[in-house]
């Protein structure tokens, strides 16, 4: 987040947040945020862009670790081309869903 990747994506997450809304926002948002008051309307829109920054920076880091063993191999030789695709596509949808997952889980267990 410091090498300047977080300010580069302000402008998307927040476009993408905006889709969602105030109410949308602040049902996410306020599932994270545990015991401490609850917040609305702008405030939890950029706070919601804000941990949609950092899971996606996140989610692109263990992206890169898991399939760091994967390019290693086909530079060895070892698999072809269409394994690694077919590899780095299983891993893009592992993290991603499990990022997803997350999140939804979340937003659903707060809204009891």
């Amino acid at each position: 987040m410091k090498a300047g990747l977080n300010s580069l994506l302000v402008g998307s997450s927040e476009k993408v947040i905006s889709v969602l809304g105030p109410k949308a926002s602040a049902v996410l948002i306020n599932a994270f945020r545990g015991g401490e008051s609850a917040i609305y309307g702008a405030a939890a829109m950029k706070s919601a862009a804000k941990l949609l920054r950092g899971n996606f920076i996140t989610g692109t880091v263990t992206f890169a670790i898991m399939s760091s063993a994967d390019i290693v191999r086909i530079f060895c030789g070892r698999i072809s081309g269409e394994q690694l695709f077919k590899n780095l596509l299983c891993t893009a949808a592992s993290v991603g869903g499990g990022s997803a997952g997350a999140l939804a889980g979340a937003s659903l267990s707060s809204v009891s």
